[in-house]
């Protein structure tokens, strides 16, 4: 059995800062006298109550009990085990690690299917810049005004129109194929009764989708050609590592400037995330083309205080808009939404027009009630009885998703503005509204796969 020297763990102990391991990972941690302190990741709070002490290198929540040392919260805050949390902080600090009876190499293990991605990455990248067959797709990037700089700095590649390309240098470097399979990387085959594999990326170009940490965990794959069949898109399945509902495209590089701004841009494509980088604006991610959760929201609260949607201006892009920000203002967070020019997306908007003109947009924003209330004017007849119930409906649900008293009466105050309405008769229709809704939300049961649920934690 492959384990870890106790020497070697107590090196990478040694080397690792607990004050800089956490603040990595939340930035929010500010020095509070002899300690630094932030409100906790592991539980829902609004006074901080979680705790970094650099003296004793430990860390501890006053409010859930949480505590341990830096590979206690690696484990805890990336829900790995002790093994994958000592190899990601190894990595961190550039120690190597040689275990005693041999390296671990199951399918399922962690570290091997990082090691395995960041490998697929670079393979995929030196495809696109080196080989013959990488042609088409620079072309294809060159059209649409990605230089060699942005390329290599998303680590943007191509997977051969091959089906095992990637497979057969990963079987002679060593991997297997069930490895792969775990990975999302390959697909398994069956054929007179015996399984095979075969590469799930071909002839796309693709883009690597990392965490928060900069490792990549998945990859999205785009065809080149409009008129070839298939998905414009192929994403990687759900993995060990790759939980799309918790992932936003380009977050590792926009961390920082989220940070700093206090808020987070969020656009649909990873093309529209990566011209608004290049123009630019470092605090943008993208949402994939998948819908927005509440662990994307929990993702953004931890850095931001404000989330600005840039959605497509087509309906399925405004719904998108709406239910997004019920789930964004449910956790505290302030919205503001951007509507594009039609038939136009950050990416066409920045090419065409320069980077200002999104700017533009975003500054100058609604407030998601605002847009609400003038998207639904411009669907209902405010003139009659029923139009007018139906917007006022709408927004007493968008209302009633704000947890805090304190935000929720401006905004009665401006719907009221907005619809001509008393503050009074919203505020007691609200009341009624949530009086209804009780008794339905208590017999809803926790998501079985959300560790973070509320109705989960211990």
């Amino acid at each position: 059995m492959a384990m870890i020297p106790k020497e070697t763990i107590e090196e990478i102990r040694a080397r690792c800062n607990i004050v800089e391991v956490v603040g990595a990972y939340l930035p929010e941690l500010r020095r509070r006298g002899s300690t630094y302190k932030c409100n906790c990741p592991f539980h829902k709070e609004k006074t901080p109550s979680f705790t970094v002490n650099d003296a004793r290198q430990i860390f501890h929540c006053f409010g859930c009990g949480a505590g341990g040392d830096v590979f206690r919260f690696v484990m805890d805050y990336e829900k790995v085990d002790f093994v994958t949390a000592v190899s990601v902080l190894a990595e961190r600090v550039g120690v190597e690690i040689v275990y005693e009876g041999g390296q671990p190499e199951k399918s399922g293990n962690k570290d091997v299917l990082y090691k395995l991605h960041t490998d697929a990455a670079a393979f995929y990248h030196r495809m696109l810049l080196d080989s013959a067959e990488g042609a088409e797709a620079r072309r294809y990037l060159e059209e649409r005004d990605l230089p060699v700089e942005i390329i290599k700095e998303f680590q943007i590649g191509f997977a051969p129109n091959e089906w095992e390309g990637l497979l057969g240098r990963a079987l002679k470097k060593g991997y297997e194929a069930e490895q792969l399979e775990a990975a999302g990387l390959a697909v398994p085959s069956e054929r007179g009764g015996k399984v095979s594999h075969y590469d799930r990326f071909r002839n796309r170009v693709m883009f690597p989708i990392c965490d928060q940490m900069g490792r990549v965990i998945g990859f999205s794959g785009r065809i080149m050609n409009k008129a070839e069949k298939g998905a414009k898109y192929v994403n990687s399945p759900e993995t060990l590592l790759f939980r799309k509902n918790r992932v936003l495209f380009a977050f590792d590089k926009a961390r920082k400037a989220i940070v700093d701004e206090r808020r987070a841009i969020v656009v649909e494509g990873q093309i529209d995330a990566i011209r608004c980088h290049q123009a630019g604006l470092h605090n943008v991610v993208a949402s994939q083309g998948t819908a927005l959760t509440e662990n994307h929201a929990r993702l953004i609260k931890r850095y931001a205080d404000e989330v600005i949607l840039v959605l497509d201006a087509d309906a399925a892009g405004l719904k998108a808009a709406l239910s997004s920000s019920e789930i964004f203002i449910a956790h505290e967070l302030s919205v503001r939404v951007v509507t594009l020019p039609e038939k136009e997306d950050p990416d066409s908007l920045i090419k065409k027009e320069g980077a200002k003109a999104l700017t533009d947009l975003v500054e100058t924003a609604p407030g998601a009630l605002d847009f609400l209330v003038d998207l639904m004017g411009k669907q209902e007849d405010m003139n009659t009885e029923a139009g007018r119930m139906r917007v006022v409906q709408s927004v007493l649900n968008l209302i009633r998703q704000c947890p805090s008293a304190a935000r929720r009466d401006p905004m009665i105050n401006r719907a009221a503005d907005l619809l001509n309405i008393s503050p009074l008769a919203l505020s007691q229709d609200l009341r009624r509204n949530q009086a209804q809704q009780r008794p339905a939300q208590r017999r809803i049961p926790a998501p079985a796969g959300d560790p973070d649920h509320p109705r989960r934690r211990v």
